[in-house]
């Protein structure tokens, strides 16, 4: 049957074609749909552009170096400061901080060029986002500041924390850092605040007030960058619930801190329970020096824990490395828990500040709190404001401050403290020097015993008594400055003859005659290439001899002459001992030695090390070739001894005689009595050899010229 156009003729597939349907519904097999794509391929390869890259050589056109030191301090001037900020709000499509431009115009045209550095950067309640903290950036190029408030300030987002405290750390100058109850911190925020406190090598001091950590995760990133700081010495952190975990994990990063010495948690709620974690930061932490836990709940449990720590760690450690100020003010303690901390102040040797106000220790506490002081000898300042004692307990501490050679400030206010009490201050207080403040109220308590109420006005009587005090603690801080005053000046001399005497230890360790061969270097060459005595030894002949050598020097001259023995050493010629030609080699070759003298005080030892050095001789040959030899000449001690005393009699006998004159009889007379009728006479010139040889010059001339040989 004939097949119609419009109908639709199937074919059967084959094994390995795949059925497509096309845009009109037909369906075409895979080989059919391989032509169609190939197609289409070499189309697009026809229409596709070529990219040609340039070689090797000219892909990189310039380079240019990182700088190798980052931000320098003074870099950018702070001329166009406020200018700068503007611009970079503007680039930055955000408002300027209102609070921000009037302390930027003030510190225009200010000098950081040295590291000098401003005092504050006041951000307080602003509103701050990621925009304002890139803008904020400019300032930090130009200036330096010691402290950034940004209390009660809130962040927009995360992100505009980390940005903060990455540009702090990158500039690193601030020492001082507010974030007290600033909010919009989360994880990134931390985290970047970790990392500046970790690296930073300016933060001392951090406060973080009123923070609420709202993960534990927070504080842990907080507590990590403590235990790794380099320059943190204090820090805040009241009333931001640091209690129970929180405190654990404070406790454990604390341990290991060696840089720390402040530590501030007020208000933190902290209960019994917390207190072994306070007690591990007491024992294990060296470098701690104070811990403020006022305003808690520690009550006397806690307190015994403490007390403990206190009493170990001063066990552990005989050095003086350890806690020296504790602060348990408003804890909710008793005469029980006084109890405790009198135990422990018998044993601690390093605690010196102690502040339990405000605590309910009553007469009974203060009775063994005066013995525990007694035996400690170490608290400077005791602060017992609102303690609920009486004259009875300030008569007790009266008899301690009379005995006490330490104790210098005494805190009694808000205390029954009437006429009895102060009486007792005023008289005590008179055999004290070193307590130089006790605070006591303004307006004393009247009377209520009848013995006192007897006595007339004995309120004035009681702000006279208060007068007095005053004035003898003022005595004590007077004196005790002027003492201070005094040992610095002392202090200063010490260093000042220290420095001296170094000084002079310098000046001995350079060579005696540095500065006469540099200005007489080119006229003296040849002096020194004959005579070397002391090349090597300028120290010892500057400390022992002080004596320095010269020749042929116009400049220096000396009325002792050297031995013409001595002399007639160096002038040897062919071995033979002629005095006609050594006169006439002397005046020729041999050139004149002169001594300054400046001290004869010498030692035989240190005389054998400077005159037993190579001395040199000069030989004429036949062909009046002169040549330089050096030999060593040794002496024994005792012959040294001797030609010392010998060489210092001939010395003063040849300045003897220069002061005296000959008379017509040939007498030496002093010249101040001769009479007009004598007719004096020139003392001829002697010059007397100032080492008596024992040998002849021929034998001395034989010995040398046979060493030689040798």
């Amino acid at each position: 049957m004939p097949q119609s156009d419009n109908s639709l003729i199937l074919q059967a597939p084959q094994q390995k074609d795949i059925l497509f349907f096309n845009e009109n519904g037909f369906v075409e097999t895979n080989s059919k749909v391989k032509k169609i794509k190939s197609s289409l391929k070499s189309n697009s390869n026809s229409a596709k552009k070529q990219v040609k890259f340039p070689e090797d050589e000219n892909i990189i056109k310039d380079y240019s170096d990182a700088p190798k030191t980052g931000w320098i301090p003074g870099k950018y001037s702070t001329n166009d400061l406020l200018e700068s900020y503007l611009k970079s709000c503007d680039r930055h499509k955000t408002r300027p901080l209102n609070r921000l431009i009037p302390q930027l115009k003030a510190l225009q045209d200010i000098e950081c060029s040295n590291g000098e550095k401003v005092n504050v950067l006041n951000l307080k309640n602003e509103k701050l986002d990621s925009k304002q903290m890139e803008s904020i950036e400019e300032v930090f190029k130009r200036l330096s500041f010691k402290t950034i408030d940004l209390e009660s300030s809130q962040f927009e987002d995360d992100t505009t924390g980390a940005i903060l405290f990455e540009i702090l750390d990158y500039y690193d100058t601030c020492e001082r850092l507010i974030l007290t109850n600033v909010k919009g911190f989360g994880l990134f925020g931390w985290q970047e605040l970790s990392k500046y406190i970790k690296k930073s090598a300016s933060i001392e001091t951090i406060e973080l007030k009123y923070q609420i950590f709202s993960e534990l995760i927070y504080f842990t990133y907080l507590a990590r960058s403590f235990r790794f700081a380099q320059s943190l010495k204090i820090v805040h952190l009241e009333n931001s619930n640091i209690n129970s975990r929180f405190l654990s994990i404070l406790s454990t990063a604390l341990r290991d801190n060696e840089t720390i010495k402040e530590l501030y948690l007020c208000d933190n709620k902290i209960q019994p329970q917390d207190s072994q974690s306070l007690a591990n930061i007491i024992k294990e932490n060296k470098c701690l020096e104070l811990i403020d836990l006022k305003n808690n709940n520690l009550q006397d449990a806690g307190l015994a824990t403490i007390c403990m720590s206190l009493s170990e760690r001063s066990s552990l450690n005989a050095t003086n490395y350890g806690l020296k100020s504790l602060c348990i003010a408003n804890n909710s303690i008793t005469t029980t828990g006084c109890t405790y901390l009198c135990k422990a102040l018998i044993h601690n040797c390093t605690l010196t500040n102690l502040n339990i106000s405000n605590n309910s220790l009553t007469n009974e506490s203060i009775f063994e709190l005066k013995e525990a002081l007694i035996v400690n000898k170490k608290i400077e300042s005791l602060i017992l404001n609102k303690v609920r004692i009486t004259d009875e307990g300030v008569i007790a501490l009266a008899e301690y401050i009379a005995e006490t050679p330490v104790l210098r400030r005494l805190d009694l206010r808000e205390n029954e403290i009437r006429l009895g009490g102060l009486m007792a201050l005023a008289s005590s207080i008179k055999f004290n020097k070193t307590i130089d403040r006790i605070d006591l109220d303004r307006e004393p308590k009247r009377e209520n015993s009848l013995f006192f109420f007897k006595i007339k006005d004995s309120v004035e009587t009681s702000k006279r008594l208060i007068q007095d005090i005053n004035e003898c603690c003022l005595s004590n801080r007077r004196e005790r400055e002027r003492n201070e005053i005094i040992q610095k000046d002392n202090q200063r001399i010490d260093e000042e003859y220290d420095y001296v005497k170094l000084q002079d230890s310098n000046e001995l360790s350079k060579s005696p005659s540095t500065e006469n061969n540099s200005s007489t270097s080119s006229s003296n060459i040849s002096a020194e290439e004959d005579i070397d005595i002391i090349a090597k030894d300028d120290e010892l002949l500057r400390k022992i001899l002080n004596r320095t050598y010269h020749t042929n020097s116009p400049n220096l001259h000396s009325p002792v002459h050297p031995n013409e023995d001595i002399i007639n050493l160096f002038n040897i010629e062919n071995g033979t001992n002629d005095i006609h030609s050594e006169q006439k080699t002397k005046k020729e070759n041999v050139e004149e030695f002169q001594f300054i003298e400046q001290d004869l005080t010498l030692n035989a030892a240190d005389f054998e090390k400077i005159i037993c050095k190579s001395t040199p001789l000069n030989f004429e040959k036949p062909n009046n070739q002169v040549n330089l030899c050096k030999k060593r000449l040794d002496f024994d001690q005792t012959e040294i001894a001797d030609l010392i005393n010998e060489l210092i009699d001939r010395i003063e006998k040849n300045l003897e005689l220069d002061s005296y004159l000959l008379d017509t009889s040939g007498n030496y007379l002093p010249a101040e009595i001769l009479t007009p009728e004598s007719t004096p006479v020139q003392k001829p010139s002697i010059k007397e050899p100032l080492f008596a040889s024992q040998l002849t010059n021929s034998q001395l001339s034989e010995e040398l010229s046979n060493e030689i040989l040798l």
